[in-house]
């Protein structure tokens, strides 16, 4: 079956930004801990966190071409789903209260989009696609 449109441009989304934010983490997280008001978190704990991005986001680069919504591509589906959504309301929980960043405030807007783009994703049906 061929993915959809939409799936694959969100799951290639999500992909190159979770790889993205696992390579600025490895690389520069005393930065990223600046920009987001806070002490430098333990390097250990921030390499995990990389690998963490890196690997969920390759992950959805593999998968950017399968039909994913309904019951298709579920698990992984799923597995953004509760990692945006999670992520989102912790942050909503941060900015509400902490000392709010521009930083935290993109970052909580970022993952709030993804919550409800694969709550979408995984609420749908996908067209069912003939090849005859």
């Amino acid at each position: 079956m061929a993915a959809t449109r939409s799936g694959r441009f969100i799951m290639g989304l999500s992909a190159v930004l979770m790889v993205a934010a696992g390579a600025i983490l490895l690389f520069v997280p005393e930065q990223v801990a600046a920009a987001f008001h806070r002490d430098a978190y333990p390097r250990e704990l921030t390499s995990v966190l990389a690998a963490v991005y890196v690997g969920m986001g390759y992950g959805n680069w593999l998968a950017k071409g399968q039909l994913i919504g309904g019951i298709y591509g579920r698990p992984l589906c799923v597995g953004n789903f509760f990692h945006a959504m999670v992520g989102a309301l912790a942050l909503i929980g941060a900015l509400w209260n902490g000392v709010p960043s521009l930083a935290l405030l993109i970052t909580c807007a970022v993952y709030a989009l993804f919550a409800l783009l694969f709550a979408w994703l995984l609420l749908r049906m996908p067209p069912v696609v003939n090849r005859l």
